[in-house]
């Protein structure tokens, strides 16, 4: 993964070789700009994109830019449509400065380091889909007291504290995402819930084998038809033989009286982890220390931990690996990018 400074001295070497996509962010999740770099990034790693730190509309709230390689822009929506913290996207046109294009984009200074350019929109997700996939919305199966398996849509968990179970669309797509999924094989949701995570993996790379865990036996229907591999069982003690995983990506429990069974599910699951896995969270601000404390003594490298606001919700992502490598290729880019505002 990259990111580069633009001088007006070298922009015509990048210009030659890249085109410019100006990525448009949720406004739910407009203020998680550190996230959403880095969830591009990673999302677009076959690619070879290139963040740029000191982009073209980056006065602009909520813009973030990037190079892709001339010859790539046309398999780009494949990758677009998986993101979560994005969902508009624009091509800057420095050949055609001119052109009015069908942006939607107005009243802007359309001048990036003395080259001027037109803006057009290249992609932007469906709407239907974003909906059709809601946890509101969403195609779920539940086991019933009568051990009957039921069709159900909108399930949102049992209506207790730990039982809740409607992680979003995009925050979903993101934790899996910031996971690189491309470069994994397999994963590992030991909180999955209503499977938000189980559908979005297999949503972004069917070839992904996905596994999960709950101890909420009425689950076990819905996450098989989602095409998760799934165990009912406690996380924190369950016994999964000679099952590797290149990562772990759950939304855990944000009580602070889970935090004993989510810090002993965490430490279980190291066995089970690849040498180079990658380990995405999502916890509740309120846990994070301790969380933090656990991975320490793990001897997992905190690659980032970035707070999101959900609607009153206040929860932070933290992506950590096993890999000294890994951490140590990617320090330089993430305190980059935490440089941005």
């Amino acid at each position: 993964m990259q990111c580069v400074s633009v001088t007006s001295q070298n922009i015509d070497e990048f210009l030659d070789k890249y085109d410019v996509m100006a990525c448009s962010m949720r406004n739910s999740r407009i203020k998680a700009k550190h996230i959403a770099i880095m969830e591009v990034l990673c999302c677009t790693y076959p690619l070879k994109s290139i963040f740029i730190l000191n982009g073209p509309l980056s006065n602009i709230r909520g813009f973030i830019s990037f190079f892709v390689p001339k010859e790539c822009v046309n398999v780009l929506p494949q990758y677009l449509k998986n993101l979560g913290y994005c969902d508009k996207f624009y091509i800057l046109d420095f050949d055609n400065p001119h052109h009015t294009g069908n942006s939607s984009i107005k009243n802007i200074n359309l001048n990036w380091k003395r080259r001027k350019f037109s803006i057009r929109l290249f992609y932007e997700q469906s709407r239907r889909v974003y909906r059709k996939q809601s946890p509101h919305n969403r195609h779920f199966k539940i086991m019933g007291w009568d051990s009957e398996i039921r069709d159900v849509y909108g399930y949102r968990g049992d209506g207790t504290e730990r039982g809740r179970r409607a992680l979003p669309v995009e925050d979903a797509r993101c934790l899996v995402n910031m996971a690189l999924p491309s470069r994994i094989k397999t994963m590992v949701d030991p909180f999955a819930g209503g499977g938000g995570i189980v559908y979005q993996a297999k949503y972004i790379d069917k070839s992904i084998e996905v596994f999960s865990v709950d101890i909420d036996e009425t689950l076990e229907p819905g996450l098989t038809y989602y095409g998760s591999k799934h165990y009912v069982d406690n996380s924190a003690i369950i016994d999964l033989d000679a099952h590797v995983f290149d990562a772990l990506i759950t939304e855990v429990p944000f009580t602070l009286d889970a935090l004993d069974d989510i810090c002993n599910t965490l430490i279980n699951f190291d066995k089970y982890l690849s040498s180079c896995a990658r380990i995405v969270i999502m916890l509740s601000r309120g846990q994070f220390c301790a969380i933090e404390k656990c991975v320490t003594e793990l001897n997992w490298h905190i690659l980032m931990s970035c707070a999101v606001n959900r609607k009153g919700t206040d929860v932070v992502i933290m992506v950590c690996t096993k890999s000294n490598k890994l951490y140590k290729q990617m320090k330089e880019i993430i305190e980059a990018v935490k440089t941005i505002r």
